[in-house]
């Protein structure tokens, strides 16, 4: 799941050893049962469901990662089929490539038409898992066969029916996230009186809330009149999310960050 591209900024050697050796025990334990094994098998061959123990283990990977990071100020990617056409899966940095162990779908409601999913599913394959189903996960990306979907979620990808059907914000549900500092957090709509509790909290997940609360409402101006009244735009953070009475939803601002943010480690998506 790891790769550092620059190992030698990663200088502490002491302070983070914990953080190091739970990677290496957990990868360790990934090699050794020969990769989760699937719950069920579905057309396509696409790995449904997983032990919550394991998918949690997996999570907690990058989040120990992301924690090592922090804590030697080194630059963290993460990438999906490193398919985009810009260099975004290329650089500097340790490397989070979910493909190989998170690339399972979790839970499947077809009478509520939403899929829970990790980064690393490949887009291809999911909409052949959906397709018995007459349902498809509706961004279409030209590179569909490799294109993971936490990469999609990275870059919002669009697709040839995007003017029909939508971007990947607009499909995008919540999202399970680890933050700079190796938190956990869930991002999606909250209410007045949830939005309140998140932005009373002392922690990193608590201060995110009231930051870009404040922002958009200390620029709101300058949002209205700067982000171009387009479809499919989909550069720069989605500051015009949390304008206009919009309900306060963070996956809006992690969707098209392009992993400048937080690593998604599961994805709930509307079909």
């Amino acid at each position: 799941m790891v790769v550092v591209a620059n190992p030698h900024r990663l200088t502490k050697p002491a302070a983070d050893e914990d953080h190091r050796d739970q990677v290496g025990q957990r990868h360790g334990q990934h090699q050794q049962r020969g990769g989760h094994q699937p719950l069920v098998r579905a057309d396509g061959g696409v790995k449904v469901g997983e032990n919550r123990q394991h998918r949690e283990q997996k999570a907690d990977d990058v989040a120990a990662a992301i924690a090592v990071a922090a804590a030697n100020g080194a630059a963290v990617l993460p990438r999906g089929g490193g398919t985009s056409l810009a260099g975004q899966s290329v650089g500097a940095a340790i490397h989070l490539d979910c493909s190989k162990y998170m690339n399972r779908v979790l839970e499947f409601n077809a009478e509520e038409r939403w899929v829970r999913v990790q980064p690393g599913l490949v887009l291809d394959e999911l909409n052949a898992y959906l397709q018995p189903h007459g349902l498809v996960f509706a961004p279409d990306g030209s590179t569909s066969s490799g294109a993971n979907i936490g990469g999609m979620i990275g870059n919002n990808c669009c697709g040839a029916h995007s003017i029909i059907y939508g971007k990947t914000i607009d499909h995008v549900l919540e999202l399970k996230v680890v933050l700079a500092d190796g938190s956990r957090a869930v991002l999606g709509p909250v209410d007045e009186e949830r939005y309140q509790q998140r932005a009373a909290g002392d922690d990193l997940e608590g201060q995110i809330y009231r930051e870009i609360r404040r922002i958009a409402n200390e620029r709101t101006e300058q949002i209205r009149a700067g982000f171009p009244s387009v479809m499919r735009r989909v550069s720069g953070y989605n500051l015009d999310e949390f304008i206009n009475g919009k309900p306060f939803d963070l996956s809006k601002i992690a969707v098209g960050s392009e992993g400048t943010l937080c690593p998604v480690v599961e994805a709930k998506l509307n079909l």
